[in-house]
């Protein structure tokens, strides 16, 4: 299919840009490639981005589980010291009374 352009017939499957220098499958191709271009990049953008928020929630991870960790520890020692406290008090209780301990 010939498109005729300024009274210049092309050969068939020529388009007319200026001068018969497009044919309909060079345009197709160009197309086709520009399109494999255009997903090959938005793919690969996708990726970098699942990769780096894969990254990056792991990161927060780690950082919650250390935090999560200091607290753990932060409050064995509180009730090791609370627990300590409370033994000593008993002790003391028992001597001012003069009981032995059973355990």
């Amino acid at each position: 299919v010939a498109i005729p352009v300024s009274g210049i017939d092309c050969p068939e499957l020529k388009y007319n840009v200026g001068t018969c220098r497009l044919t309909a499958l060079v345009i197709i191709i160009l197309i086709a490639v520009g399109c494999f271009i255009f997903v090959v990049i938005i793919v690969t953008i996708c990726c970098f981005c699942c990769c780096w928020c894969n990254k990056r929630r792991q990161r927060v991870q780690m950082v919650e589980e250390t935090q999560y960790q200091q607290e753990k520890d932060d409050i064995r020692q509180r009730s090791n010291e609370r627990r300590a406290e409370r033994k000593a008090k008993h002790d003391e209780i028992r001597r001012k009374y003069d009981l032995r301990s059973e355990s």
